[in-house]
């Protein structure tokens, strides 16, 4: 199987947010200049956490797509796990 280079992503795609931070990290948000607000989601908004799959089903809800249209990136394999496995 061949994948697209990260840059041919990055030019036919939207990006997006999903974080299990802590309330009190949210005015250090990193991503603030390069992923507008309602495309950041954390889960305490949310009321949920990752791997908890409603998180992501709300956060499909709200970009109004499909989940075969999302790539999901995560530093933990049981998070990304639960993604897929939608």
């Amino acid at each position: 199987m061949t994948f697209p280079t990260t840059k041919t992503i990055q030019s036919n795609s939207t990006n997006c947010i999903l974080s299990n931070a802590l309330p009190v990290l949210a005015g250090d948000n990193k991503a603030a200049d390069i992923i507008p607000q309602e495309r950041q989601f954390c889960s305490f908004d949310l009321g949920l956490l990752k791997p908890d799959p409603e998180i992501y089903r709300r956060v499909r809800e709200k970009l109004g797509c499909r989940f075969e249209e999302l790539i999901f990136v995560d530093d933990k394999p049981k998070n990304t796990k639960a993604a897929a496995e939608l």
